[in-house]
């Protein structure tokens, strides 16, 4: 029978296990990020248009995830949910591998796919088990260094992503990567067991029944202030999603970096500014308990505020550093929300009930978020074809296969492919950085909402 869960996880200290929860939430974002630094190479190579990019980087992979979070979640209500997490880990990293040996878009389309639905069982998973690993009083901040290593992942992805694309080809970058993943899921798969449920509180919810998923949806979107805190969530994944797909081919097209290069400032103004933000808005949340439920709502909002108008002013900069200075602080604002949205929702469920209030606001989120690369990529074909028009007659897919002018071409027209698509990049980057805004908004009337509630209840 093997010794007892609780005494096989008392061998590991909370923070080794929170840090290999980490290393998997980070090895998940970097399959992800690496569609991105590899972006401008599989255009090249497979003769795409940036509204397939955007299918690639949003919707195969984001659908598919995002229905996937629940079932996988109900799994994980009622098994060892570290066995779960490690399968989830193996069966993504082989998909990610088999990107690498993609022949055409919908081969690559099919991998992507593949990848979201394993990766649907890695955050709501982890999330769960951190919330069994420390208490209320701990948890905000814990799930944020957890949901950090998002940022931190797209660091890496894009960082070696872009040195192993310059240096060895974009196939074997997703085949680098793909190995690193199951090595890690063979040593999980030896070595971590599940804690019993409810432990954070010493409270062994492990004979208890899994509640129904009629009733965690009743619970997390039964009031006006968690509803609109959902949809704040969704709408900064709009962003946050184009960002990642199309924030390295913008350094490429604007500023003529190398992918190297374009790798690490993506990894740079991205990743690391929006690891330390997702920190930030777990700790000043953790911080700021006087302010009651109403931080969950009041801190995001203060971060999109500011962040919008950083990011726009910061995408029509004439220089990479200038561009850097705008876009890096407004990457760690905007990540301020990661702590509040989900600490919020495991202040608000029961342990059995953690993983699938996870996994229903991801589904949410995820679905309208997975809008925002194909979004951004129509706006930048669009934007594209109509800068390209008023320098040359003509196409811009029909002139500019892959978006560059076929060898040989003359200047002008290696010019006007070149400069069409800086500029439409440019214009689609801002005008998704505008939805933050938008965003700003519900997370300003969740707080509010919140803190009367919580007058209501004084009272």
């Amino acid at each position: 029978m093997g010794e007892p869960h609780e005494a096989v996880t008392r061998k590991h200290s909370n923070a080794l296990i929170l840090g290999v929860l980490c290393l998997i939430t980070m090895l998940s974002q970097a399959d992800r990020v690496i569609m991105s630094v590899a972006g401008e190479a599989v255009k090249v190579s497979l003769n795409l248009t940036d509204t397939q990019l955007g299918w690639l980087g949003g919707l195969a992979f984001t659908v598919l995830y995002s229905i996937m979070a629940i079932p996988i979640a109900r799994i994980a209500e009622r098994v060892d949910r570290w066995r779960l997490l490690t399968a989830c880990l193996l069966f993504w990293s082989v998909m990610t591998a088999l990107c690498g040996a993609a022949r055409n878009f919908t081969h690559l389309f099919m991998a992507r796919a593949g990848v979201g639905i394993g990766e649907a069982g890695c955050s709501p998973t982890a999330q769960s088990l951190v919330a069994d690993y420390f208490g209320s009083e701990r948890r905000t901040t814990a799930i944020a260094i957890l949901m950090s290593f998002i940022s931190v992942g797209g660091v890496v992805g894009a960082v070696a992503g872009g040195q192993i694309v310059e240096h060895l080809g974009w196939r074997e970058a997703f085949w680098i990567l793909g190995a690193a993943g199951i090595v890690l899921a063979l040593i999980c798969f030896i070595l971590f067991r599940d804690p019993f449920r409810g432990s954070s509180n010493d409270i062994d919810n492990s004979a208890e029944a899994v509640p129904s998923l009629l009733s965690v949806c009743r619970i997390v979107l039964g009031t006006p202030q968690s509803r609109h805190i959902v949809i704040a969530a969704a709408l900064v994944l709009i962003a946050s999603f184009s960002f990642a797909q199309f924030s390295a081919p913008y350094f490429i097209r604007r500023y003529g970096l190398g992918f190297g290069d374009a790798g690490l400032m993506y990894g740079v103004t991205m990743g690391v500014s929006g690891a330390l933000g997702s920190i930030m808005g777990g700790m000043i949340c953790d911080r700021l308990r006087w302010l009651g439920m109403a931080r969950f709502g009041l801190v995001p909002a203060a971060g999109m505020l500011i962040a919008a108008p950083l990011f726009i002013i910061g995408f029509q900069q004439p220089t990479v550093l200038m561009a850097a200075a705008f876009i890096a602080p407004a990457a760690v604002l905007k990540m301020l929300y990661v702590g509040p949205t989900f600490g919020l929702v495991h202040e608000m469920v029961a342990p059995r009930m953690r993983a699938t209030a996870s996994a229903l606001v991801f589904m949410i989120i995820g679905l309208v978020g997975g809008m925002g690369p194909l979004l951004t990529g129509f706006i930048i074909d669009f934007r594209a074809a109509g800068y390209f028009s008023s320098q040359l007659h003509g196409s811009f897919v029909a002139s500019c296969p892959g978006g560059r002018a076929p060898p040989g071409s003359g200047e002008a027209l290696v010019q006007a492919c070149s400069s069409s698509l800086s500029s439409a990049t440019s214009d689609a980057l801002v005008a998704t950085s505008i939805i933050m805004l938008w965003a700003a908004i519900h997370y300003l009337y969740a707080g509010w909402r919140l803190w009367e509630s919580g007058k209501s209840k004084a009272a």
